[in-house]
Parts: structure tokens; sequence; C-alpha cells
């Protein structure tokens, strides 16, 4: 008898240099080889024909929908007597830590607030935990500050923006996070609540955790549902994509926009948008995912909208951010399908090639471009950042909803909803030179709860 899981969608994928893969998502079990029902919770080691749980998992019906990864996390001690205030030490670490972040309440059978740090065989909590589910989480691997985002307004009783990092000691408000513009209207309607699904760290180091200088800390990209960064009179407008500099105004920080209106960029939209005039306003606009590459200065975004940089251009769900023009422009002529979108983009380290991934049939083409053909391509591909030139792998999945990629040498794995191929159903996909799907979905035995991300039909 094969093994079953019985998974309802792969969010998270973590790929260490060591080849583990660990996989977090909304599952709850599978069936081994020998029929019977193996307990693992919404995250685990991917092994060949299995996955191993970590711990206890987390509660049920909640998810994992962030997984990022210290190979020498700092040691930090919290000593706290009645009569003086807490003393924090933070020492150098010699091991590894996994960071979690999701729905959940409850991890290894204790109350754990919507993240958890994973070492030594044990998931302990990062002081209380946030209030809200977290989306996206990064560690600084050279200081051990760990970013949080998501949809949360309050770290452990301070408040925050859907975004903060925890550095064993603080938690970091940076600058008020993002938000929407709030209502004045009489009816009391609150403004929406900002949402960041990603996160990317550039620069920083030479220190540990809480000792770090604003200097030394991380500049931090985040990219979301949001439409303004920062607070008061340093508040500025982003549309779903922002930049924290804490090193910024003397170490104050500050947020800005990925936005340059001097000629000849002329941006006119401080980030990614909707298309056109503001009858399309209410068209759904997302940043699912970000990568850097170093050679080329060039940061890139994935999402669901329709322009980038100016009002009128025509860039749909996957763009490219020059940090030495500040310009926008479109990633190798673009995606094509119905209602493109893309949820996970990776460029390995040292690597020249961008892997994409979403929900779109093809690439080298927008749907705007009639005359061209573009590539078939299935959901997944990777664009080579020194020949401009699109691999498909084999077809991709044709079939498929993609959320996370991770990759090994000549390895691709990729999870998400519902992937079927040559016959095949599951909700983790192999590619090595071809496609094979493992973990087959009983789709009667999905649970309840929805994706994490919004569901785009």
């Amino acid at each position: 008898m094969k093994a079953q899981i019985i998974l309802f969608a792969i969010i998270a994928m973590m790929r260490l240099s060591n080849g583990t893969v660990y996989v977090g998502g909304d599952f709850s079990s599978y069936i081994a080889s020998n029929g019977s029902r193996i307990f693992v919770s919404a995250i685990g080691e991917l092994l060949t024909s299995d996955i191993l749980q970590l711990g206890d998992g987390v509660d049920l019906q909640k998810q994992v929908s962030a997984i990022s990864y210290l190979p020498q996390a700092p040691r930090c001690d919290r000593n706290c007597s009645s009569t003086q205030a807490c003393l924090v030490t933070c020492v150098p670490g010699s091991d590894p830590a996994l960071f979690i972040g999701g729905s959940f309440t409850i991890a290894n059978g204790a109350e754990m607030y919507r993240i958890s740090r994973i070492t030594n065989g044990s998931m302990l909590e990062t002081d209380k935990g946030v209030s809200n589910t977290v989306y996206s989480v990064q560690a600084h691997e050279t200081s051990g500050i760990v970013y949080y985002g998501g949809a949360f307004l309050d770290a452990t009783g301070v408040p925050v923006g859907s975004v903060t990092s925890w550095d064993g000691k603080n938690w970091d408000q940076m600058g008020g996070g993002v938000s929407f513009p709030s209502t004045c209207d009489a009816s009391g309607t609150q403004p929406e609540i900002a949402i960041v699904y990603s996160i990317l760290l550039l620069g920083g180091g030479g220190c540990i955790a809480f000792s770090c200088s604003p200097e030394q800390r991380p500049k931090v990209f985040v990219g979301g549902r949001f439409e303004l960064a920062g607070e008061g009179k340093n508040m500025v407008k982003a549309r779903n994509i922002a930049m924290w500099d804490p090193a910024a105004a003397n170490g104050e920080g500050r947020w800005s926009s990925l936005c340059d209106s001097n000629p000849p960029n002329r941006c006119d939209i401080d980030g990614v948008s909707y298309r056109g005039t503001s009858a399309q306003a209410a068209s759904p606009v997302y940043v699912f995912s970000l990568a850097y590459h170093a050679a080329s200065n060039m940061l890139y975004v994935g999402g669901l909208f329709q322009s980038a940089g100016q009002r009128y251009a025509n860039i749909n769900s996957l763009a490219a951010f020059s940090l030495t023009s500040k310009s926008w422009s479109i990633v190798g002529g673009g995606i094509a399908g119905p209602s493109p979108v893309v949820h996970a983009l990776y460029i390995s380290p040292g690597s020249q090639d961008l892997y994409v991934a979403g929900s779109f049939s093809a690439v080298g083409k927008q749907n705007s471009d009639v005359l061209s053909a573009g590539l078939n391509a299935g959901n997944i591909a990777v664009f080579s950042l020194t020949s401009g030139s699109w691999n498909t792998l084999n077809g991709g999945i044709p079939d498929a909803d993609i959320r996370t990629v991770a990759v090994d040498g000549q390895t691709v794995y990729c999870g998400g909803k519902k992937l079927y191929t040559n016959q095949q159903s599951g909700v983790i996909g192999i590619y090595k030179g071809d496609w094979s799907l493992i973990r087959t979905v009983n789709p009667s035995l999905f649970p309840s709860s929805p994706l994490l991300r919004p569901r785009l039909g």
C-alpha cells in the first residue's frame, strides 16, 4: 500500500544547506505504507516517503505558514527577581534553530501564540507571541534577530503594525509598521488591517541580538497588502511594498516607498497597484513574495497586481525593482494566464536563476501580448538572470496552485494545493528532469480551515 498523506495544502518550505527540507501548512496526518495512520500536525521534515513530525506539531485546524532557520542561533537567557528588572544576556550559540509562524496558539502541547522556535528537539515560545496570524518569518543569520510579518497589531503587549522583530530582549515597533488610511465617516468603519506576506533582509551584521546598533541591523523590505508605512509626520505612501531602514534619521529609522518620481522613472503609485483609473481601485492587489539578486542589485517582486511604478505601466504580478536606478521593469516579458498570480520567488545562494511559481499558464508574455505565443508553463518556471531566457521545467505542473518553492541543486521542490500531473495528485511536487508528485490527497479528508493567503479563484 502506498503511503497516503491527509493534507490540505503545503504553504511553506525551507531547504537547508545539508539538503534537509522542512514543510509547513495545513495538514494533520498520513497513512503509512503499512496502513497505520501517523499524526503529523502542520510542521515536519520531508523524507523520501514520509513526513517526520517535529515535536507534537501545532493545534489541529491551525496552520504553519512560514519557516526560517539559523545554523547557529544566539542563546538568550532572562533572569528575573522580585526586587529588580529582568536581566537578559545573549551569547553566540552553536545549536541550529528553526523558526515557525502561523495561526496556531498551541505548539508541542503548550501555549505559544503564533510563533515558535524549534531547537534541540524542543519547541520554545518567543516571549508571549503576537496577537494574530503570522505569514512571514525571516531570521537574520549574522545577528540572530528574527523578523515577523502578518496581520497582527500587538507583540506581547507592544503595539506594532503587522511587522516586528525580536532581538532576544525587545520587540521592535519599526516606526509603526504598515497600515491603511484611517476612516473618519460617521459609520465608525474600522480601516482594513494591513497584512505583510513577505519579508526580505539586506545587509547588517557584526553583532549579536539586542546588542546590535541601528547601523548593524539589516534593511527590511516588506510586501503584502497595505497603503501606508510609518506613523505621524514620518508616514509615507507605500502601495503593498516598502523598505525599513533602521539606521536612517540618526538611528531612529525611517520607512520609504520603492518609488522615484523624478525623470526618467516618473513613479506615480509608490509601489505596485491596479492599472488605470480609480474605477479599478477595488481590484485586489497583493505582494506575496520577494527575492534579491546581489550581482545586479535587483529586487524581484511577485504577487497579484497590474502595474508597478507607474499607474499605466502594464506589468502583471511579476516585476523587478533596481535598487541602483530606482526603476521598475517587467521580468522576461512577464507571465500570462487567467488572473496570473505569483506566490513564490526563489534565488538559490550564488545562483543566477530566479524560480517563479504560482498560478499561470505561460511565460515570456502577458495577457495583453496577443501576438506573442510565449512559452507554455504549468505554474512554475525558471528565469535566467544572465541570459534572460525561460526554462519551463518540462512543462511544469499544468493543473496546480503552487504556494512555495525550495531548490536543492538540480532538484526542485514545490508545495501547494491540488497539484495534478501524469494522472497523479498531491500537494508536494519534486522535479528531477521530470515531475513526480508525492503525498496523494484524499479530498474527502480535507479539513475545513481556509488557506492562509486569500483565495484567488
